[in-house]
């Protein structure tokens, strides 16, 4: 039998950190003189899981030189980080430590493949106590953005298993694009998106109280 492995997007998926990533970029802004405000709201809309230098490529354009963004980024980058050390920015999705001890007891290796940076994927898991679940941790920061493949079959290369045989967990559109593209099973979690709006899932939940374990064990035979 093929062992299944489980494949996790990090933020919006298994953390709602979007309060500690928006806090860190207002201050940015105010930093800059941006003259606009823009709330949490429309953050989480329009820039969250997007790389911070698109963001500042889509608020500034051309009026900030390439150094100049790659300083404001790596202040941004500190921020974010200071602000994951404490609970009050970040939180787990609720019912997915459920899932993630479901998995684990049942011994299906796992990893996180998440666009963020290596240094805050790690302070997330460890401010929230979740390090233990994962096998592996890979960053695509230094790879092509989903809805590229790469940071999710770089993920099932890490934990020896072909990409057929990985389910992946995913909360954006462009996330569930990469892992179809990948050949991987999709299941797509509505905290930033729509459900409708899942095309790319295999299977599209409403919340993770809905997710059926059982699903797993049935891909498992399936696979083998």
């Amino acid at each position: 039998m093929n062992q299944i492995a489980i494949l996790w997007d990090l933020d919006g998926t298994i953390t709602d950190s979007a309060k500690g990533f928006y806090e860190a970029f207002k201050i940015i802004l105010e930093k800059y003189h941006y003259s606009r405000f823009i709330s949490e709201e429309e953050y989480k809309i329009k820039y969250f899981g997007t790389t911070f230098p698109s963001i500042l490529d889509d608020i500034f354009g051309d009026s900030l030189s390439k150094s100049e963004k790659l300083t404001i980024s790596e202040e941004n980058f500190k921020l974010v980080n200071k602000n994951f050390c404490k609970k009050e920015y970040i939180q787990t999705i609720p019912g997915v430590e459920k899932v993630l001890s479901h998995f684990y007891r049942s011994g299906y290796p796992m990893a996180i493949a998440s666009s963020s940076k290596l240094e805050t994927i790690v302070i997330e898991l460890q401010t929230l106590d979740l390090v233990q679940y994962f096998g592996n941790i890979i960053s695509g920061e230094f790879l092509p953005s989903k809805p590229e493949p790469d940071v999710f079959l770089l993920a099932a290369q890490s934990l020896n298993v072909r990409p057929q045989h990985c389910i992946v967990f995913e909360d954006s559109l462009a996330g569930m694009q990469a892992a179809k593209a990948a050949g991987m099973t999709c299941i797509g979690i509505a905290t930033t998106k729509r459900v409708d709006e899942m095309t790319n899932a295999d299977i599209a939940l409403y919340k993770y109280e809905d997710f059926d374990m059982e699903i797993i064990e049935k891909l498992q035979k399936n696979s083998s």
